[in-house]
Parts: structure tokens; sequence; C-alpha cells
């Protein structure tokens, strides 16, 4: 039913479609604490400051991810110009051309990095993109595991808004960053080589936020090297 769906809609779509599609499981992650309370009394980490709610801790609600693989006609529609995907597998056909899409949300997406990369590398005219606890975790979809590491290259667009959430088999993300205005990261205190944004003079928004309880003071010699 979901499959028919979508192909009604890819099929009858002429100018412009902006397509969202999560599972009802699926939560995304939350907002660090701000010292005021959230509506979370029943978890035990609620009133925890710095605990950013991060998919990984214990406070962070489960999802089921659904196994749904999405029709491959979806990546050849040239009306897509939103794209939100959540909790499903992502399996990609060998040639995507979604020319015109702009905006490009992957949350809880179960694939390899080689299936995000050649998403990303098919939408040209790109200029948002959220990643949000992207890549294979363990079987009670809480850790990553560290033999599905992968990387991610954006340097033949020009991107305005770049969030990066929770995404822990990340271990490198090379950017054109000689338009971005928005940058976002939350995850782990970060390695100096994480990330690397080519000619970041623009950025007026900047977002850095830790998953766990605490940063701890050796961590900060690494904190500094990534901001710089």
């Amino acid at each position: 039913m979901r499959t028919r769906w979508l192909y009604h809609v890819l099929k009858r779509s002429s100018k412009e479609l902006h397509l969202k599609h999560t599972d009802l499981a699926e939560y995304h992650v939350k907002e660090p604490y701000n010292g005021e309370g959230d509506g979370d009394s029943d978890s035990p980490h609620a009133n925890v400051p710095a605990d950013d709610r991060c998919p990984a801790s214990r406070s962070y609600q489960p999802y089921r991810p659904d196994e749904y693989a999405l029709p491959r006609r979806l990546f050849s529609c040239v009306a897509v110009r939103t794209l939100r995907l959540g909790a499903c597998t992502l399996e990609p056909p060998e040639r995507i051309e979604l020319p015109f899409l702009e905006t490009l949300f992957l949350s809880t997406i179960r694939s390899t990095g080689g299936n995000i990369q050649r998403l990303i590398s098919g939408c040209p005219c790109l200029i948002d993109l959220t990643l949000e606890r992207c890549g294979y975790t363990d079987k009670h979809y809480k850790d990553p595991l560290p033999d599905k590491d992968f990387t991610i290259v954006v340097l033949d667009k020009h991107l305005r808004r770049f969030s990066l959430r929770c995404c822990h088999n990340l271990v490198q993300a090379s950017i054109d960053a000689s338009e971005l205005r928005t940058f976002e990261y939350r995850g782990d205190v970060p390695s100096e080589s994480l990330l690397t944004l080519h000619g970041a003079h623009k950025i007026s928004s900047c977002t850095i936020s830790f998953c766990g309880m605490k940063v701890y003071k050796g961590a900060l010699p690494l904190l500094r090297s990534f901001l710089e």
C-alpha cells in the first residue's frame, strides 16, 4: 500500500514536490536540556543538564527501523524539491537524478556510507543537508558498528545549511562551505580530522552540542581544534 501510494504521488507530480517519508515509530534527536524541564518526567535522565538525548543514551526513546525499500522511481523524479527520509533502509539505484532537489533530510537511515554519498551526489542543486543518526548500528539500534565507518564529500555544490547530528559512524566529512550560512553539530567531541569546511567565511549561525553527560577536560584540546 505504501509503495502504491508513493508511485501515485510521483506519477502525478508535475512542477514541485516536497516529500516526507518516515516510520510511525521514528523519534528525532531531542534538544538539550535547558534547565526548565522538558516534560519527560518518566525518564531517569529527564533533568540531567548537558545530556542532549543522543540516540545512544538511555533516555532516548527507541525506534523500530523499517526495512521498507523506497521505490526506485523516487530517485529520478525531477519534481522533488524537498526530501525527508526517516527510519527506512536506503538502497538507491545506480543512477540517481534529482536535478532540482534543494533540501535533503536523512534521519535514522540504516545504509552504507556509499549509498548516502551517492544520494547526495545525485542532487546538484542541494543547498540544505541534514544527516541525523545515519549509518549502521548494533542489533539494539544504539551503538555504531566499528566496521561500518563512512565518509561524506560535498565539494561539487554550495551548501547554505549543513547539520550533522549523532552520526557516530561518520569518520570524515569534507564540505564546500563557501556559501555556508548555518552549521550545526551534535555528537561526541570530534577529532580534528572529522570535519573539513573549505572556505567557511560566511557562517552566521553555528550550534555545537555534545552527546553524553559532560565534556571532560582532556577533550577540550580536540574541541578547540575542531572549532578552529
